[in-house]
This record gives structure tokens, sequence and C-alpha cells, in this order.
């Protein structure tokens, strides 16, 4: 039997036992998301990519020459496109003034009727013309125009994105800024593909530019937010945006394209980020929370880390659930000796009646010679309630819920963990997981993909898909897997813990972390904490009807909407895959 039609099978008697236990809304997701992710995997992704264009940007809007435009949504004090890069004589990063509009034909050139498909977009200053501006404030409050939008030099802008922004700003009458997709041209491949961005997250934010070149901002609404800067455009224009990102609705993604770059040119900004942003971050971040200790180049290209030193006396209490396979928990503690954190850590083995004589011999060597402590779990396996107990006698003031099949891979892991887990607005924090053939097994967990909650990336490579942001991004999430969950040990009981009467094995991660979103906390995922997770060898991966119910009955919609996701990938399965339109 294929992998395809096993997991049709899965779903279908899964949907089964949803009908029995009354979960109808369950059981019509499960089933849509078995039939279409059995087209979308017909389909590869390069035609994915030329069927989205088709429906979504070479439609007639975008075609010069429709003579279409929606004066509903349009801005009472008009637009003024700026852009901004070096200047032509001095190479000094500054705002130019003034564009042309030019027709341009995108890639792939045709649709599928044989139509010609040109789109119109703004591309360069004027030669010769136009001003210049080297500071950002005196240039947003000296415009006259409602919606400026500024365009990273080497970029362009699609026909109809003044209309989409002045539409989005109307809609949002809290929005100051709004950042889009894009189109990345391979001109001398003939291809084009998108790339569509994740919501806002000010944890990306600061350790990447991930707005990409195409911002617009509201003049009115921006006035409070403007500073004095004279580092440049681009340096002014991030501080401006990491400032935005920390007032919740300020900063606004917009899920549609709103420009496009050739790669060749995206490529070669890369290059510039590190030495030019990753200072502007550094300084935000110590205006907020006091100094961090170093800043690192990041895992990707025009990336950057920024490394917090720790709270006097911090100390992780490390709980493992177990029963039996002593192979698997011997490799977990050994895994944590070998990569330890800098801080003391304590290792607390909570034991739900191991029977076999090898893991009881185990136990008894690891509380011997002060490994580990162990913590008396009988009865039915409820994982909830076996977290709970282990927390309730930590000592730890971090608390990191880690599986007994799980290895620790990376120098510096629970490190990574505990800076974040350590900063004032941490909830929940989670770490890459890896499957032993090094794919990804979690990355931070999407409401709604699968049913009730998936994990993106999964089964793929470390490097995710070219037309989303990479797992290798510290990302804020809707939630973490408790494969390998850090947080605060007072922030866990003030959250109520995990729910061991309504979830005691399933979806009690994502329970947790969405608590802890509706209480302002945040829910972030580091790539810098590496895991091996052979997942579930001591129990089979089971998911129960009621829990599904239950879950069903309390988060309510917000399980079919996930904030850090994007309309126009598939729910259906963990590969980000290209949904459709006509498939939506």
């Amino acid at each position: 039997m294929s992998g395809g039609e096993s997991s049709f099978r899965t779903t279908f008697r899964l949907a089964v036992r949803l009908l029995f236990a009354g979960a109808y809304r369950a059981v019509f997701r499960r089933v849509r998301k078995a039939l279409i992710l059995r087209r979308l995997k017909r389909i590869e992704t390069a035609e994915s990519y030329r069927l989205w264009l088709d429906a979504e940007l070479l439609s007639g809007r975008d075609r010069p020459g429709t003579g279409e435009t929606d004066h509903s949504t349009s801005p009472t004090g008009g637009i003024a496109l700026i852009f901004h890069g070096p200047a032509p004589e001095s190479g000094e990063d500054v705002f130019i003034s003034g564009g042309e509009l030019r027709t341009r034909t995108a890639f792939p050139s045709r649709n599928r009727k044989g139509e010609v498909c040109a789109v119109s977009m703004w591309t360069e200053p004027r030669d010769g013309g136009g001003w210049l501006c080297g500071n950002l404030r005196r240039l947003l409050t000296g415009l006259e125009e409602e919606i400026v939008i500024l365009v990273e030099r080497g970029s362009g802008l699609l026909a109809s994105a003044g209309e989409e922004v002045a539409r989005a700003f109307a809609g949002n009458p809290g929005g100051v800024a709004l950042f889009g997709d894009e189109v990345l041209e391979d001109r001398s491949a003939r291809i084009a593909r998108p790339f569509f961005r994740a919501g806002v997250s000010p944890r990306m934010l600061e350790e990447s530019y991930s707005p990409g070149p195409v911002l617009a901002f509201h003049r009115e609404r921006v006035k409070p937010f403007l500073r004095n800067n004279h580092e440049g455009a681009l340096p002014a224009i991030y501080a401006l945006l990491l400032r935005l990102a920390d007032h919740e609705g300020a900063l606004i993604h917009l899920p549609r394209p709103l420009g496009w770059t050739e790669t060749g040119c995206a490529e070669h900004r890369l290059k510039a980020r590190y030495g030019r942003l990753a200072p502007v971050a550094g300084r935000w971040i110590a205006s907020k929370e006091g100094d961090w200790r170093t800043v690192e180049r990041g895992d990707l290209p025009g990336t950057w880390r920024h490394r917090w030193c720790l709270p006097a006396k911090s100390r992780i209490s490390i709980i493992i659930p177990a029963r039996d396979r002593a192979d698997y928990l011997e490799r977990c503690i050994d895994s944590l000796f070998a990569n330890p954190p800098s801080c003391d850590f304590e290792v607390i083995v909570a034991d739900n009646d191991s029977r076999q004589a090898a893991a009881r011999k185990y136990l008894a060597d690891l509380e011997k010679t002060g490994r580990a402590r162990i913590h008396s779990s009988p009865g039915p396996f409820n994982y909830s309630g076996i977290c709970n107990g282990a927390a309730a006698v930590a000592a730890g003031n971090l608390l990191l819920f880690l599986n007994n099949d799980t290895e620790i891979t990376r120098p510096g892991s629970l490190d990574a963990l505990a800076e974040e887990a350590s900063r004032p607005s941490a909830g929940p924090v989670g770490a890459l997981l890896l499957y032993p053939d090094g794919s990804v097994q979690h990355a931070g967990i999407v409401i709604g993909m699968g049913g009730e909650a998936g994990h993106l990336f999964k089964g793929m490579s470390r490097e995710g898909v070219e037309h989303f942001p990479s797992p290798l991004l510290p990302r804020d999430v809707s939630a973490v897997t408790g494969a390998c969950l850090m947080i605060r040990r007072d922030r866990f009981f003030s959250l109520g813990g995990f729910n061991e009467n309504d979830l005691p094995v399933a979806f009690n991660d994502v329970d947790l972390c969405l608590r802890a979103r509706q209480e302002g906390y945040t829910v972030r995922y580091t790539p810098y904490a590496a895991v091996i997770h052979h997942e579930s060898v001591s129990r089979p991966n089971e998911v129960e009807p009621r829990e599904i119910l239950w879950m069903e009955r309390r988060w309510g919609r917000r399980l079919f909407v996930d904030p850090f996701y994007h309309p126009s990938l598939a729910w259906y399965d963990e590969k980000a895959r290209i949904l459709l339109p006509r498939m939506k």
C-alpha cells in the first residue's frame, strides 16, 4: 500500500470514529482534506507556481489597458511612490522620489488560454528627475499624500498594489504600515514564483528583514511612531517597523503580492543586511529588555541572532515522562549531559508504571548516581497529569517538558530555549525537532492544519520550501509541541498547567499555547534548539475523538485561522503546498 493510500485510509477510519462521537465538523474537514490533498499531490511545484500566478496575479485587473479601477477605496489624499537605495552619485542610502509606469512581461508570459499576460509595474525612478531625502521622519511628515509606498530600489510595484493598499488601510482603521507578498523572477530561466510571507511576527522581524522590498505607510497614523534617525533609509525603516510590530494591529500583513524582484537582486541584498540591520535590532531589544550578550550570524544568509544573558540563579527542571523503553530514555538523558545548559539543571523522570526489568534497573541507577530524580506517576497513561505532577515537585524556575524518545543534538540547545523562555512576555517555547533521517518533524504548529493542528514542514528537509519563510528562522507561532516545550514555572501554573481532565493525551500542548496567547504571552519557535525525535516509540500516536470534540467546543473558530500562516497555502497537510484558488 502506498503512503498516500495509507494516509487516506487512516483519515477515513478516524472520520468514522468521529462520526459516531458526534464531531461532524471534524469529519467534514478531514474528508475534504483527504480529497483535496489527493489533487494537490498530482501537481508539481513548478506547475503550481504557474497556475497560481495565472489565477491570482495575471488576472484581468493586473493587465494593462483594462481600465478597471475601484474608486470606492481610493485614498482621498492620494498615494506617493518613493524609492530608497543608493543615491545615483554619492551611493548614500537615501529616499528618491518619482516613478514611471511601464509595462513588463512576467513569466510565465502566457496563461492557459494562450493570452499574453503582461503586468503593469512602476520600476525605477525617472532618470535625472526627482529629489533626494536622507531622513525618514522628514520624508513622511513633509509629503501631502495620504499613503506613502516605499519600494527598495531594484524591485518593482505591481499595478494593482495601490488599490490593494488603499483597500487594506480602509478596512483596518488601526493599521499604520503594511507589507505584502512578492513575485520573484529568474529571467534567465524564464521562471517566476510567488513568495508568501508569514503573518506579523515580531520575533522573526528581530533577526531578519522579513517584510520585503515593498512597504506602505499611512502618513497621519505613522507620525506618533517616528523618530530622528540618521543611519540611512533602510535602517530607519527597519527601526520604525520594530516599533510598529510591538503594537498589536499597527503592522499589517496583506496576503497579496505587491511587488516583484529579480532573484539575483534579492540574493545580493542579503549580503549587506547583517552589518546594517543587526545593530538596529540590538538597540531596540536593549531599550525594551536590557542588554543582550552578543550578536551572531544566523543560520541563513542575511539573518542574525541575538544572545541573552540568563537571569541570575536560573535553573532548568527537565521533566521526562517515561514507561519502559530504557534504551530510548538512556539516549535522551545521555544527550542532556553531553549538551548541558550554561545554568544549573535537574532531570526528573516521571515514571508511569515501568515494568520491564531493564527499565526498572536503569531508573534505580539514575537515582543512585544522582543523575535524575524519579517521580512515580502510576495509573492509566495521562500525559497531562504526569507532567503536572512532576512540575509540582520541580525546583527550577524554568520547566522543560521532554519526551523520552528525544535526543539533544545541537550544543547550546537548552540555552537557546532558556533564553527565549526567560524574556518578559514569553510563554511556551518550542524547538526544531528532526526525524533520525534529518527531515523535519516539528518547526512550529499551524492551527487548523489537517483538522485541529499540524506540524508545518513535517517530513521535509530543514530548508523548507522556496515560497515560504524557512524553518531555520525563529518566529512567533500559534503553538509548539509538548515533545520539547520550555516555559517559566510560575507562568505554567498561572495558566493552569496542562488540561489533564479533558485532554489527557492529545492537544494538551496546543491548548496550553492557545491559553498563553489569550493571556497576552508569546508562543515562539527557535531553530537554534535542535532535537532528534523518534516520535511515539513508547506509545502509538493516536487521537481520541472526544479530545477533538472538546477542542472544537472550547476554541471554536480559533481552530480555523492561524495568523502566522498564509491563506494561499494548503491547510490539508504539512508540506506548505500552494492552494490553488479553485480549491479554497
